[in-house]
């Protein structure tokens, strides 16, 4: 543990003790530092790295700390468990969400760690998204990646979804207008990469700006955000990153 911040942190100290964790290389220089912790006391005792890289931490906090835990701090000194990957940053991963005040078009880029649109929008005042074969909207039973969504809300505010991040999406596209999400890096529309033939209207995939209340013409597919699209063909569609040349 450590009683103030030293290095170039992933995570930065966030005061008293924080546990403290650092990656070194062969020659003992340190390749990256983080502090898991919040402004109590928070101590590591253990670690272990998985067959994947990842780092496992346990200690104890008496206060809470992170963004979502799987089980919330109960009070006094509680024990702590947190993944921490190769490169210092600690999981679950997540995305946030800049909500403003009324209805914005969203996507989920992750495998949501709460899947209803309770326990994913917490703070809206309603979900729907497209059906896009009865041509209506309906509230759905589960948040998914693949999807998207309109979200009303009465305030501006950032909004953190915890889940595991998806690099790529099979989406199924209908004839007409769909709501498409996205995934955790920006990519090209033309990277929606059809089954057979070439029915999508990629230059005419629009998204909604909740500051201007107006659609726009998009050639980027952005983390979180929600599009419309349309086809002229139903097919299946893969979302994700550049084939490298």
């Amino acid at each position: 543990y450590s009683s103030a911040t030293w290095g170039d942190p992933v995570r930065p100290h966030q005061g008293s003790e924080d546990a403290l964790v650092a990656k070194l290389d062969g020659s003992g220089n340190v390749t990256w530092n983080t502090f898991p912790g919040g402004t109590g006391s928070d101590r590591g005792y253990g670690a272990a790295v998985d067959g994947y890289g990842n780092l496992h931490v346990a200690g104890y906090s008496d206060a809470a700390w992170g963004r979502c835990p799987v089980r919330a701090y109960s009070g006094a000194e509680d024990a702590f468990a947190v993944q921490i990957n190769s490169e210092g940053s600690m999981r679950p991963d997540g995305i946030d969400l800049h909500l403003k005040i009324g209805w914005n078009m969203v996507s989920v880029p992750l495998e949501a760690t709460g899947k209803t649109p309770a326990q994913a929008f917490p703070t809206a005042e309603a979900v729907y998204t497209w059906d896009p074969v009865g041509k209506s909207y309906y509230t759905p039973l589960t948040i998914e990646p693949e999807c998207a969504y309109w979200v009303a809300v009465t305030y501006d505010h950032v909004h953190f979804i915890c889940g595991t991040l998806k690099n790529d999406v099979t989406i199924n596209v209908f004839q007409g207008w769909n709501m498409i999400g996205s995934v955790s890096e920006t990519c090209s529309v033309d990277d929606l990469k059809p089954n057979a033939g070439d029915p999508l209207l990629t230059n005419a995939v629009y998204w909604w700006n909740p500051e201007t209340k107006s659609y726009g013409s998009v050639d980027e597919i952005i983390a979180g955000h929600g599009y419309w699209l349309a086809s002229t063909d139903d097919c299946t569609v893969t979302l994700g990153p550049p084939e490298p040349d």
